[in-house]
């Protein structure tokens, strides 16, 4: 079954981790006070982050599951780059004002303004580093194995849908290896990140996005797309 236009624009800004938030395994020494000193420290000082990651998602609404993969570049603020290998071409890109996403076999680009830091999805949220994690989760649970953290969180905010929430952290990289949750209507979304570059310099170019010739660009979301960012 073919993605939408608005499954893929819902996926980028539920995500999108991007780059994103964290549930995540317990700290060393365990429990979750442990847990979420170390996602604090892992979002905290984050300035900037470069590694490869694979997106799946599993839809109740028609049986299906997608998997897609490629390149991502982050940065403190906001700026994300999505580089998709698998769909080849396909690109999804915010300077944290006006997000972009980049459909090559359908010649189209969507172009949306990213809504203030009230407003945006919890993963893009917390990936902005612009707060402290503690601050707005609270630990359900937490466990440690392997090196990983992972810590189950609840939300302190009311009216949040997500049923689950869950963040896997390097314990010795201060860095996420992956984020996992389930949405009020059952579907699955989780991300796994690997071979990342923590802290390092990222052109600034990669950030922007100009539309190749011939591309038809849509400037308007439609309501599910808006519910969503809102969530």
């Amino acid at each position: 079954m073919k993605k939408t236009a608005t499954s893929r624009l819902t996926v980028f800004f539920t995500v999108i981790l991007i780059g994103a938030a964290m549930m995540s395994a317990g700290a060393p020494g365990g429990g979750c006070a442990d847990a979420m000193a170390l996602l604090d420290e892992t979002i905290l000082k984050f300035s900037s982050w470069e590694c490869s990651f694979n997106h799946t998602v599993s839809m109740v609404s028609g049986g299906f599951t997608e998997t897609e993969e490629g390149r991502l570049w982050a940065e403190k603020g906001g700026k994300m780059r999505w580089e998709y290998s698998a769909p080849a071409g396909k690109l999804a890109v915010t300077d944290g004002k006006t997000a972009w996403i980049y459909l090559p076999d359908e010649k189209r680009a969507y172009k949306l303004k990213v809504p203030s830091r009230k407003h945006l999805p919890v993963p893009l949220r917390l990936l902005s580093g612009r707060s402290k994690p503690s601050g707005e989760f609270f630990c359900v649970s937490s466990s440690s194995s392997g090196g990983v953290t992972t810590i189950e969180l609840g939300f302190k905010e009311k009216d949040v849908k997500f049923r689950r929430l869950a963040v896997s952290l390097d314990e010795r990289e201060r860095s996420i290896t992956g984020i996992s949750y389930v949405d009020e209507l059952d579907n699955k979304v989780s991300y796994s990140f690997s071979g990342g570059v923590k802290n390092g310099k990222i052109d600034p170019r990669l950030f922007s996005f100009t539309p190749p010739a011939g591309t038809r660009i849509s400037e308007e979301a439609d309501d599910d797309v808006l519910r969503t960012i809102e969530k």
